[in-house]
């Protein structure tokens, strides 16, 4: 029971995923807590694939590979601020001077679902 349970998971954490994928060029709206975690893990993975294999050689696609990885990152990260009731404009000195502590430390931050500046739906306070 608990193996069919954790097969019905699957698809849905492999969704929220793609859809963080997907909107790698959207920065409004809100991320929440679980998207964002895994893609925090997959995009880690990714980094350390990305050190590991094609760093090593600096040419060209070296480049477009760290595209990839910073722009979903900076993207989603944007979106969990957003989330949190913060401007994704303190996205960018995180980036800038302790990104790793502040990545996870965004995993963290609670949502915020009244009066959040950020939010599309209609406020229901």
């Amino acid at each position: 029971q608990d193996n069919q349970h954790a097969m019905s998971k699957q698809p849905r954490i492999l969704n929220s995923l793609l859809n963080c994928y997907k909107k790698t060029f959207t920065y409004s709206g809100r991320e929440s807590r679980g998207p964002y975690s895994m893609l925090l893990l997959c995009q880690h993975v990714w980094f350390l694939l990305y050190l590991a294999v094609i760093a090593s050689k600096m040419n060209e696609i070296s480049i477009f590979a760290l595209a990839a990885f910073l722009l979903p990152m900076l993207a989603a990260n944007v979106r969990r601020l957003h989330d949190a009731g913060y401007s994704g404009g303190w996205c960018l000195t995180w980036f800038c001077f302790t990104p790793y502590v502040m990545l996870i430390f965004a995993l963290f931050l609670p949502a915020k679902n009244i009066n959040n500046p950020y939010d599309d739906r209609p406020n229901l306070a």
